[in-house]
């Protein structure tokens, strides 16, 4: 599936609260359906050349809102912009199934975190000529894990400004960064990679 912009025009798509068969708002507190705007299950889905604008309302309670999830299939982002700028706590992508995610040529900016990974087996990140301007660009976590558990992330031609790189605090498989011709701006690359204890090396490559 393509959804892709006219030639000559950039579609906007602002959240709003949508409504469930019924016809009555989702409460988003308690029905995971009522807190994106995408929702890819399965396949291969291609989002080209539009903005999409997560701006949240406030609630009462914190609420895991994502611009984008992903709970299967492959996602392209190519010549997008994905924004939250209300501080709502908002993941950009919430990436919750194994497979490839390709950002080419997209702004990701604001939210809480860019890129949320949660998912077993391998997940590969392709982040190309692409800007990231968010408090954390990636945070790895597993739920249930699971031997063979590995992300990967290349990154090409990108810059990055973020408090936080990479949190990966409770993520146990194997991460690989590779990184080309990108600026970096952070306070930490990723503040897991600092040990305590007599050997602070053990573990790391």
């Amino acid at each position: 599936l393509t959804n892709l912009a006219g030639h000559g025009f950039t579609p906007v798509y602002r959240f709003e609260v949508g409504r469930n068969k019924r016809g009555t708002r989702f409460r988003p507190e308690t029905e995971p359906e009522g807190r994106d705007m995408v929702a890819v299950k399965a396949g291969r889905v291609t989002l080209e050349g539009i903005r999409l604008q997560m701006e949240p309302p406030r609630e009462s309670k914190r609420i895991p809102w994502s611009a984008i999830t992903v709970d299967g299939g492959e996602l392209r982002l190519l010549n997008c912009s994905v924004s939250e700028i209300n501080q709502q706590g908002t993941a950009l992508v919430s990436w919750r199934a194994p497979g490839t995610l390709v950002v080419r040529n997209t702004q990701l900016m604001g939210g809480r975190v860019a890129i949320e990974a949660d998912a077993p087996g391998e997940q590969q990140l392709v982040f190309d000529n692409s800007l990231a301007f968010t408090p954390q660009v990636i945070g790895l976590s597993r739920t249930d894990k699971t031997d063979g558990d590995s992300f990967s992330c290349k990154i090409r031609h990108s810059v990055l400004q973020t408090k936080e790189f990479l949190n990966c605090g409770s993520y146990s498989g194997k991460v690989s960064i590779d990184v080309e011709t990108s600026a970096f701006q952070a306070e930490w690359l990723s503040s897991n990679l600092l040990k305590s204890g007599k050997n602070r090396t053990e573990g790391r490559q």
